[in-house]
């Protein structure tokens, strides 16, 4: 396995000088960002129906650098979330966190066909809590910033048949998991063995990506990340996120978006049954109305 690990940052150090020997720098990057804060807010007073006062708030930053020369291309992206909620009387909690930074660098071997090194990396930005029996008092830590931590390597082919969908294929994989916390290390959290902090995994990897304006104001994003080990190929980590934009005028959209997330290393308590704790399926939404701002976006 580490001579595996060793090979893969080899070529991917490789592949990363011959870029930056490759790069032709009289022309200039494809470079842009967008950026949305989502705001959403429920009032109750002598309200018969019931409820609870509200307050939400969503923040959302995509950016991208992209060079293309006459026979590779090299694209950069970095995708950055954070959100909290305030629930009537009940201090602010977590919504949405997530760190995701992606670098894949590709020769050129047919039309639309490139050999591809690819760098991912994906963690959260602040401490994760459960909160039981609906409690304001946060009990159990689950994750915090690098508890966890992924980091995936590998080598393959970048398929594009269509301006709006690629895939990416590698038979050449390194996935590590880092539980960079020794309490949440110390339990096994995430897959890693108990008192350790980083996981490494070697096996294939595919990520299929489809971003397309529908309508006039609709657009679609979709992107899922599927690993797998070579040690037990019938188990597969998935990775899903979609999003669905519509956009009202220049600088105000509404969102629909949605995560799923399946790994078989993480494991999970019931909501009813703190005990019953097992591999689950997790799945989020988000629906909001905000303020949207894009700099010399283009569609990929």
């Amino acid at each position: 396995m580490k001579k595996l690990f060793t090979l893969i940052t080899i070529i991917a150090i490789y592949s990363n000088s011959m870029a930056q020997s490759l790069v032709d720098t009289t022309k200039l990057w494809t470079k842009g960002a967008g950026f949305n804060i989502n705001f959403s807010q429920s009032s109750f007073s002598n309200w018969t129906a019931g409820g609870q006062n509200s307050l939400n708030l969503v923040s959302i930053l995509n950016m991208y650098a992209i060079r293309k020369t006459k026979n590779a291309t090299w694209d950069n992206t970095a995708d950055f979330a954070y959100g909290v909620q305030k629930l009537q009387d009940f201090k602010l909690r977590k919504t949405d966190d997530r760190i995701e930074l992606n670098s894949k660098y590709g020769f050129n071997l047919k039309k639309n066909l490139l050999l591809t090194s690819l760098v991912n990396f994906r963690t959260q930005f602040a401490d994760g809590f459960a909160y039981p029996n609906g409690t304001d008092t946060p009990e159990v830590l689950l994750s915090r910033f690098m508890a966890p931590g992924y980091l995936i390597v590998s080598e393959g082919l970048d398929y594009t048949p269509y301006k709006t969908f690629s895939i990416y294929l590698s038979p050449i994989t390194n996935k590590n998991t880092f539980v960079l916390n020794d309490a949440l290390a110390a339990v096994g959290a995430f897959g890693v063995d108990k008192g350790k902090n980083i996981r490494a995994e070697f096996g294939w990897y595919a990520s299929l990506k489809y971003q397309e304006t529908v309508l006039p104001n609709v657009e679609i994003k979709s992107k899922m990340d599927l690993f797998s080990n070579y040690e037990n190929l019938s188990v597969i980590d998935v990775n899903w996120d979609n999003a669905i934009f519509f956009k009202i005028n220049k600088y105000f959209t509404t969102s629909f978006t949605t995560s799923l997330i399946y790994d078989k290393d993480i494991l999970i308590a019931s909501e009813n049954n703190p005990l019953d704790v097992k591999d689950r399926v997790q799945f989020k939404q988000i629906l909001a109305v905000g303020f949207n701002y894009r700099i010399g976006y283009v569609k990929k």
